[in-house]
């Protein structure tokens, strides 16, 4: 189709002014695209970003969560080891516990009229003082403490005779 103009010939626009027109209305609907593009990028930019942070204030507070039972853990840890090492001193300590065991067997193995009055217990030692009526039970006691094999030494520290109380017996026993 052929164009129409109807207006005068001098008044019709100059051959450069209609391309320079054309090509500003090209640039105009390539701007406005652009700017159109440009705009829908950043909205969809606003709303990705704004999702990015709703996602690390979550993990954010998972990680405070996290990081406050990490804390009450080790704490825990922090007593379990403090409680670790002072059962460790307290079972490294010298501990006269076998000498409580054969002493218990000793009172068991006590003939009549004889009684323990004092004993004195260490690590490796026991010393006891026996009261005996008369000297048939103190001979039975020594005969006793001799064939158990509780202690593998007994020593004879001190031997006293009283008419009101009987005899009394010290010995230091090792077992």
């Amino acid at each position: 189709m052929s164009t129409i103009n109807l207006l005068p010939k001098d008044l019709t626009p100059k051959q450069g002014v209609v391309k320079v027109t054309e090509l500003v209305k090209k640039i105009d609907i390539i701007g406005f695209s652009v700017l159109i593009a440009a705009l829908v990028i950043l909205i969809g930019l606003y709303f990705y970003i704004n999702g990015k942070i709703d996602e690390s204030k979550i993990r954010q507070e998972n990680l405070k969560v996290e990081i406050s039972a990490l804390e009450e853990t080790e704490v825990r840890l922090v007593l379990v080891k403090d409680r670790l090492q002072k059962a460790e001193s307290v079972l490294s300590q010298d501990t006269a516990k076998d000498e409580i065991i054969n002493l218990n067997s000793v009172t068991k193995i006590l003939p009549e009229g004889v009684e323990i009055i004092q004993s004195t217990i260490t690590q490796n030692t026991t010393t006891l003082i026996f009261n005996a009526d008369n000297s048939s039970s103190l001979s039975k006691l020594l005969a006793l403490l001799a064939s158990s094999g509780i202690y593998r030494g007994i020593k004879l520290t001190s031997l006293k005779y009283n008419q009101l109380t009987g005899y009394s017996l010290s010995l230091e026993l090792s077992g």
